[in-house]
Formats: structure tokens, sequence, C-alpha cells
């Protein structure tokens, strides 16, 4: 899908009649999921000048700029599924014992994890930024409200 079209950051998809979303993040790599205020989840790929956890942060923690639009999901279970795109889904569980957890059976380490969300609808968003010579592709679910669509 996106070697076919490489201008795309993301694309909203259906999964078993539920929509998900696939991103983008410019090869393989990591992306490091963070949680913000208000039940906001950010997943970030970034290429940093110093290898450090405040670094990452950092970029986590930027304003938005200019957001290109992917899609809605849903997430009524409160578990969120994040997965490497050669995953096939069949590893990851149902249910987990804390917030976060690492699916078993994947064909590389970590490249499943379910983590505990708050039930909301949330619109997904990709952006691009810069700090320093550091920079970082981020994907952004924010909750917003089903019946009005608007962002909480």
């Amino acid at each position: 899908m996106f070697d076919a079209k490489p201008e795309l950051e993301g694309v909203e998809i259906v999964i078993d009649a539920q929509r998900a979303v696939a991103w983008e993040m410019a090869g393989a790599g990591t992306a490091y999921v963070y949680q913000h205020g208000g039940g906001q989840l950010r997943l970030v790929r970034a290429w940093v000048e110093e290898d450090t956890s405040e670094q990452l942060e950092q970029l986590a923690l930027l304003d938005a700029t200019a957001c290109v639009p992917i899609g809605d999901i849903s997430v009524p279970s409160g578990l969120l599924a994040v997965l490497w795109a050669a995953e096939p889904g069949e590893p990851v569980p149902t249910e987990i014992s804390g917030d976060f957890e690492s699916a078993e059976g994947t064909a590389l380490n970590n490249s499943a994890v379910v983590m505990k969300v708050a039930r909301h609808h949330y619109r997904c968003w990709h952006d691009t930024v810069s700090l320093n010579a550091s920079r970082a592709m981020r994907l952004t679910l924010m909750p917003c409200d089903a019946a009005t669509n608007k962002t909480m």
C-alpha cells in the first residue's frame, strides 16, 4: 500500500469490521508510545542527536503543527493493539494483567503490544517535528466525542 503510494502518511483500514489505522513510519525502526493528559496517545519514530529518553520525550511533547488526518478508530474494549505491519494479529491478547503487555509468539520481540487506554473514539493524525538536529514522525490518537466528532 505505502510502496504504491509513497506520499501516504497513513490510511484508515477495516479489520474484522473494525476501523484501524496503518501508519507509515519511514521504514524499519522503533516507535515509542507516550500517553499525555486528556487521554492523548502518541507513537513517536525518532532520529535523534543523542539517544536519550529525555530527548525522545521532548520530541513527543512538542506541539503539533502541520497535521495530516489519517482516520478514526474506536476502542470500546479499552485495549489498544499496536502491531508491526508484518504481524498477523493472532498473537494479540484480549486480556492483559498490567497496563502494557507485549504479545507472545510474534515474528520479532516487541513487534506487537497491547495497552490499556480509555474507552473512546480516537481521531488519528500524523505530523513531523524537529528539535535541534533531531526529528520525529508522530502518530497522535486524540480522544473525541463519537456523536459530535469533536476532540475532547
